[in-house]
């Protein structure tokens, strides 16, 4: 049975996105004539001529279109016709070109000059996640993410777990040379034959799938790889075997090319999620090396894959790119994942608590006999319990929790709040939609959308606290500020408005009285002392949640200094950097 193949061209608009991480050079063999190539690497950075601009071999590529594709049959015409199946670039003829850039997961027809001898036609770009749509019309030109280590896998081992390959099944492979009644030539044992890493087959099949190996990787919230972003901490990576006999996977963490530019990215610091038989929970040790997963005929098997954020390199917006590399045990496959992660900044809206689990030691304590009975040295005096008294920090029974609220702005001041609104910001603009924001005083929010709005309170603190902190916010850093509670302050724990021994006035209720007279003002001295790495592997540390250490020193409440000391946690509530002030 002949049957035709028909070529055609027409212009398909994609967007273009620029690349910046997770570079990956392919190499696909070519020679003079016709070529049909498969990549796994999206080079729509630049267009095709800056692309192959040392290239001068390449004179054509076609792209093929499948969703565009009428029923057409196998075979060759003398030249390519114009239609809606093919978008073409030419060297030289912009206005004959209607696509320019060169993406992954699409299969394209490369014409190389007649009088060139075999070489290997070097495609850089960014690493993609493997696709394929099989039609069910039967005609489908596709390649496979097959591993490149000998013996390469055949066509018939590759596809057999699909059923895609039956006993009238036709495949045709581009020979290089003219289009010819020979080229594309049929495969005359096509089971049999080896099936190269980004080579494009045409394929007569009858079913429609999502084949594309023998192993199916997916990646929780993303069909682009492990895409963290300036926020994200974990990835399900989920792994499929589609063949009928238990095979072992092996992820392997490698390192990206250098860009275009020749800068290399950082790597992106990977922790793995791993369950401990003996404490019954989970660790997020590092993801620094191969890790092997064994998977019985049919089964799919998952495993999270976290970020160290505070193992990112760069300034915040910096983006930190790698690869992670899946292969199997019969050297059938291999699925490069693309890694990637932007150091992200601080600001926002941080609320957490302080863990009070240590107070000073303010009671003298003595000794006693047997019978409960005080000791007294020569001169008649108790004798002090040794270690009593000396203003020491002990371990208290029971932890005390105190609540923060800590806001960043984009120059990294942090300030120490009682009291914050989150919600719809009101707006100037008559018809304009409020936009989400952080504000301190309730008056700020639109007032027809206050049930779409929060507020959040340290009663602790003084109404309205609104303090700039000294020093640094974030991972290393420290930041210390006064609370100050004056002694007329209503707020004040010695104030009783019907006390008239707490009221701040004479006998005769007239005269205020000065500070110390009834009440004291009290001051409060706190400072915050980050953690420099992540304490217990939590893959949210760094970006969404900050530890440390809580210390606070308070005086006018005893007649000594009084202070306490705790860990603490702060988690990142809200990005927005701006806060809104009366």
């Amino acid at each position: 049975m002949v049957r035709k193949l028909v070529f055609a061209a027409a212009a398909l608009g994609f967007a273009v996105n620029p690349l910046s991480a997770q570079w990956l050079t392919e190499s696909h063999p070519v020679k003079g004539g016709w070529n049909a190539i498969y990549p796994f690497v999206d080079a729509s950075d630049v267009t095709i001529g800056t692309l192959l601009a040392d290239e001068a071999r390449v004179e054509e590529i076609w792209r093929w279109n499948p969703d565009a594709l009428d029923a057409v049959a196998l075979g060759s015409p003398s030249e390519p016709i114009i239609g809606a199946e093919w978008a073409v670039w030419k060297r030289g003829f912009p206005a004959e070109s209607t696509f320019t850039r060169l993406r992954a997961n699409y299969a394209y027809l490369v014409k190389v000059a007649s009088d060139a001898g075999p070489f290997s036609l070097s495609l850089k770009g960014k690493a993609a996640m493997p696709r394929v749509s099989w039609r069910n019309d039967g005609l489908n030109l596709v390649g496979f993410p097959t591993s490149e280590a000998a013996p390469l896998p055949t066509i018939g081992s590759y596809l057999a777990p699909a059923s895609l390959l039956g006993a009238n099944t036709e495949i045709f492979r581009y020979i290089g040379g003219p289009i010819s009644a020979n080229n594309p030539a049929k495969l005359l044992n096509p089971v049999q034959q080896a099936l190269p890493r980004g080579e494009a087959f045409w394929m007569d099949t009858g079913s429609f799938s999502d084949y594309y190996g023998p192993l199916k990787v997916q990646v929780s919230l993303s069909s682009s790889g492990l895409s963290f972003g300036d926020t994200g901490s974990v990835h399900e990576v989920v792994v499929a075997n589609r063949t009928d006999r238990a095979i072992t996977v092996t992820l392997t963490p490698a390192p990206s090319q250098s860009d275009r530019g020749g800068s290399q990215p950082s790597p992106v610091p990977l922790l793995e999620r791993v369950f401990d038989e003996d404490s019954q929970s989970y660790s997020y040790p590092a993801f620094d090396g191969p890790r092997d997963l064994t998977l019985q005929a049919g089964q799919t098997v998952s495993k999270l894959v976290a970020l160290n954020r505070a193992g990112l390199v760069g300034a915040a917006g910096t983006e930190n790119a790698s690869l992670l590399v899946l292969t199997d045990s019969e050297g059938m496959s291999r699925i490069d994942l693309p890694v990637s992660a932007t150091v992200g900044g601080i600001g926002g809206l941080w609320v957490g608590e302080a863990l009070i689990n240590r107070v000073q030691n303010q009671l003298q304590q003595f000794q006693r006999d047997d019978d409960g009975k005080y000791l007294y040295d020569g001169e008649g005096a108790r004798i002090p319990l040794a270690g009593s008294g000396n203003n020491s920090l002990n371990k208290t029974a029971q932890t005390f929790p105190v609540r923060l609220i800590v806001h960043t702005d984009a120059t990294g001041t942090a300030r120490l709040l009682s009291n914050v609104y989150a919600g719809p910001i009101a707006t100037a603009v008559e018809g304009a939609v409020p936009r989400f924001g952080i504000a301190t005083a309730e008056s700020l929010l639109d007032a027809g959308r206050l049930a779409n709005a929060v507020r959040l309170t340290a009663v602790h603190f003084p109404l309205d606290l609104n303090l700039e902190l000294n020093g640094s916010f974030g991972a290393g850093g420290s930041l210390d500020g006064t609370v100050l509670l004056a002694h007329n302050d209503k707020e004040n724990p010695f104030i009783h408005a019907f006390h008239p021994d707490h009221d701040n006035l004479d006998a005769r209720f007239e005269e205020a009285l000065p500070a110390r007279a009834e009440s004291h003002q009290v001051t409060r001295l706190l400072s915050l002392a980050f953690d420099v790495a992540n304490p217990d592997g939590n893959p949210k540390w760094g970006s969404q949640l900050l530890t440390g250490t809580f210390t606070e020193e308070i005086t006018g409440i005893h007649k000594n200094s009084l202070s306490v000391e705790g860990k603490f946690f702060l988690r990142r509530l809200s990005k927005e950097e701006t806060l809104h002030t009366p």
